[in-house]
């Protein structure tokens, strides 16, 4: 009677402590997955961290992209170059929040993230400085020893060159890298910054 009494005891801890762990599961990964996403990029030497907000997509090409990834989508905000769209599809939204981006290649889209109450997108383009002592010829040798290309040398003064890319977080993951690398002073993503209203 006694060995049935343990027996009795070990299986109902494993069963408890089963139920535990299916219950923690249930209860705790739909949060998980909802955990907000955070980025990073690059001003020079500052730091700046952004947040991903899986619901809402940027589209640069009057809602035809939009619409490919979530039929459903419906359109947010009229907001310049970008239309704002809130994403419906519930399968979209939660790769969004999980980072996969795969939805969006070769979309011209981007996911909406969020800096100090502020939405930014990517619209494709990556804004580089190089080192100020090279000549405009060694400067676009070098860009072109990166696989990338030349849109055009800005206006200002330094090596400053806006470089294609695709919209949306591959334009940011180039800026990144090449942040990273030596004789670049900085390089960010051309964003798309919402305009505040006063």
């Amino acid at each position: 009677m006694e060995y049935l009494m343990k027996t009795h005891m070990k299986l109902s801890a494993k069963l408890l402590a089963v139920g535990a762990a299916l219950l923690a599961f249930v209860w705790l990964a739909p949060l998980a997955a909802q955990a907000p996403v955070l980025y990073v990029w690059h001003d020079g030497n500052v730091r700046h961290e952004i947040w991903l907000q899986p619901d809402l997509l940027a589209d640069f090409t009057g809602g035809a992209g939009a619409r490919s990834v979530d039929a459903s989508a419906r359109m947010a905000a009229n907001a310049g170059a970008a239309r704002i769209y809130r994403v419906n599809n519930s399968a979209v939204r939660s790769d969004l929040a999980e980072g996969k981006m795969s939805r969006l290649s070769g979309v011209q889209v981007s996911p909406v993230v969020r800096s100090g109450g502020i939405l930014r997108a990517l619209p494709g383009g990556v804004i580089v400085s190089l080192n100020p002592n090279w000549t405009d010829a060694a400067c676009r040798s070098w860009i072109g020893g990166q696989s990338l290309a030349i849109v055009k040398k800005l206006p200002v003064n330094g090596n400053f060159y806006l470089l294609s890319t695709p919209a949306g977080m591959l334009s940011l993951q180039i800026a990144n890298n090449l942040h990273a690398l030596p004789d670049v002073i900085t390089a960010f993503p051309n964003w798309w910054v919402q305009q505040s209203t006063r």
